[in-house]
């Protein structure tokens, strides 16, 4: 008689499971349905699991991860951008922006099946006011483009990254760690503004003077309050010249000679060198050398 109770229990179990997931399943597929029809009229380019490009557009740079986005849109304006935010709302679907797309979480394809990305790669503007060194950089550039513009108007400079694929949206988000750090900090640290759309679509500028507390929410943490589609940075007149060195040692060197070297280096970080001295010690095997 327990043992037919026990099996009745296990049945009814399972199939309150596997009623709970059919209907999780036509909530996301409703969600999407809303989201998908809503993003027809705004007149973005828009990717569907249906598209043609989809599987590429969706593929992670970290191949562990695999996710299935609803969509992905490619908006050319931050109106654009408002559009697509209102109709993630309305269909209660969550939403992500990818500006280099190189997260080692694939969070820029949300972290999760069913999010909306919106990709800003085809806003990529930049502008640099010589009298203020002030220069306005939407979030679809790469480090490289950002660089390598304020240099060819002005002889300007940024502190951030030294790979110039990634992209300046997460870079300036999180923090923006480079070989110019010791001299100008970080690459957020050099944030003046913001053109923020927030999750309801409405689209602002934050900066110390306006919506102060959204601007010291966005340096750190702009993917959890809204989509930054341009960032203000105040640069820095370029170095005039620039020496690169390195030490290479062998990798026969014995256990003893490594950890001395590795103990010289750390003397020498902590004895205050200038600031316009940047270290950087790579431990690793390169070619049957250490470096």
């Amino acid at each position: 008689m327990f043992r037919k109770w026990v099996q009745a229990t296990t049945s009814a179990a399972l199939l309150s499971i596997v009623f709970a997931s059919l209907v999780l399943a036509q909530c996301e597929f409703g969600s999407t349905r809303i989201l998908n029809s809503c993003l027809a009229t705004t007149g973005v380019q828009t990717l569907t699991a249906s598209s043609s490009g989809y599987a590429d557009a969706s593929r992670a740079f970290n191949r562990r991860f695999s996710y299935s986005p609803a969509s992905i849109v490619y908006p050319k304006t931050k109106d654009q951008v408002s559009l697509v935010v209102k109709c993630a709302a309305a269909a209660k679907a969550p939403v992500v922006a990818r500006s280099g797309g190189h997260s080692y979480a694939a969070y820029g394809l949300g972290g999760q099946d069913g999010a909306l990305v919106v990709d800003l790669s085809s806003m990529k503007s930049i502008s640099v006011d010589q009298s203020t060194g002030l220069a306005v950089s939407q979030t679809g550039n790469r480090l490289g483009d950002l660089a390598q513009y304020i240099w060819d108007n002005g002889r300007r400079a940024l502190p951030h990254g030294t790979c110039p694929y990634v992209g300046t949206g997460g870079h300036a988000a999180y923090g923006g760690f480079g070989l110019y750090g010791r001299t100008a900090g970080l690459l957020l640290d050099r944030v003046v503004s913001a053109e923020v759309v927030t999750a309801n679509g409405t689209v602002v500028t934050a900066s110390a003077q306006s919506h102060s507390d959204l601007f010291w929410a966005i340096r750190g943490a702009a993917p959890s309050y809204g989509i930054v589609t341009a960032w203000t940075f105040n640069t820095l007149p370029a170095p005039a010249s620039l020496v690169n060195y390195w030490y290479t040692f062998s990798s026969s060197l014995s256990n003893d000679q490594a950890v001395k070297i590795i103990q010289a280096f750390m003397n020498f970080a902590a004895s205050k060198p200038t600031k316009q001295l940047q270290c950087v010690a790579n431990i690793g095997v390169s070619n049957g050398r250490v470096y």
